[in-house]
């Protein structure tokens, strides 16, 4: 958002001023914003009660515009917020119906319209940004690491690709995949110092996944960086890891690694509200609990230039014909609508 609009961004914790020691805001409903236009994105991440901490601290004549896509996967907090708005009526709302992630002839775009009309045409023909490979669940591990190796001989790199899967344990689940693409993208060597975790391995050099908010290091659940240094033996006798995430350098200590962990290939969960050039997408029936619309839409969206699937084209269709969710009872709507019937 800070490079698109060059105006400083910042996450709405962080705008309220979340005090960690006491779980607080110091923004509220005693201590408001004086701000008079505020742009929120990704809203259909935001929970009730995030939402509910912004609105207080901000004053009563405040320009809000929330932008959002409610076909995304919804906030892990309770309620929906976004869709209990949109559907009650009472906000004014534009619907905007381009993808502008892509250029305008990209089938990414064309694609993500028919996963979200249940509508799919020739999903199994190459194009020029898209492609789907088919083959067994067997063979998806090894297929990916054949496809990385071939994309690294041709200049990307691990940062702007990004691999998506659902879950995390399986053949094809997403822990197989991090510790064999690792040994692609950032091999063992002489030159590089490595800390171990149980049975994982860190080492510099690698791409990795925070786990938690921090706001003290501006560093959040979902940010990825790449481990610049790992120094042994320090004067304290501890271990430090240096974390570089888009320029924000964050150390850690061996204490920390729960924070992190390899992000050569993501959940779908973690991966909302960002954007990536090349995205790759295991899709197989092991996978079948976690395998529905919403899913997959906020999957494929997340890709500017290049989209790969890959593996069984029926578990696919089965996902996107999938348009069941657990139903949340929120009553937020409802009460909306109430409010401007008494007014």
């Amino acid at each position: 958002m800070s490079e698109s609009a060059n105006i400083k961004a910042s996450t709405i914790h962080r705008f309220l001023k979340w005090q960690k020691e006491t779980d607080s805001f110091l923004l509220n409903e005693y201590n408001k914003s004086e701000s008079k236009l505020i742009i929120v994105d990704e809203c259909s991440m935001i929970d009730i009660e995030l939402m509910s901490h912004l609105v207080k601290a901000l004053i009563d004549d405040i320009n809000l515009i929330l932008v959002g896509d409610f076909n995304q996967l919804p906030s892990v907090g309770p309620g929906q917020v976004l869709k209990d708005l949109i559907e009650s009526d009472v906000v004014p709302k534009i619907e905007l119906d381009y993808l502008y992630r892509q250029d305008e002839n990209s089938y990414i775009t064309e694609l993500a319209y028919e996963i979200k009309e249940n509508s799919l045409t020739d999903f199994l023909k190459p194009k020029n940004d898209y492609q789907f490979l088919e083959c067994h669940t067997t063979s998806i591990v090894p297929s990916i690491k054949n496809i990385c190796t071939k994309i690294l001989e041709k200049g990307y790199d691990y940062k702007s690709l990004q691999i998506m899967a659902p879950m995390y344990k399986g053949i094809a689940g997403i822990d197989i995949l991090n510790k064999e693409l690792q040994e692609i993208f950032n091999p063992k060597s002489a030159f590089k110092n490595e800390i171990n975790l149980e049975s994982v391995t860190y080492r510099e050099n690698d791409k990795v996944l925070q786990l938690e908010n921090n706001p003290d290091d501006n560093v959040f659940n979902g940010d990825i960086g790449i481990i610049t240094n790992i120094i042994k033996n320090t004067k304290d006798k501890k271990t430090e890891i240096y974390i570089d995430f888009d320029g924000n350098k964050v150390v850690y200590t061996q204490k920390d690694l729960y924070k992190i962990r390899h992000g050569y290939v993501i959940s779908i969960h973690k991966s909302q509200g960002s954007e990536f050039d090349f995205v790759i997408i295991p899709v197989s029936h092991i996978y079948h609990r976690m395998l529905y619309r919403k899913l997959i839409y906020t999957a494929v969206t997340r890709a500017k230039k290049k989209l790969i699937l890959i593996g069984e084209p029926y578990s696919f269709v089965e996902s996107v014909n999938n348009n069941s969710e657990y139903i949340r009872k929120t009553h937020l709507k409802e009460k909306l609508i109430q409010i401007c019937i008494n007014l």
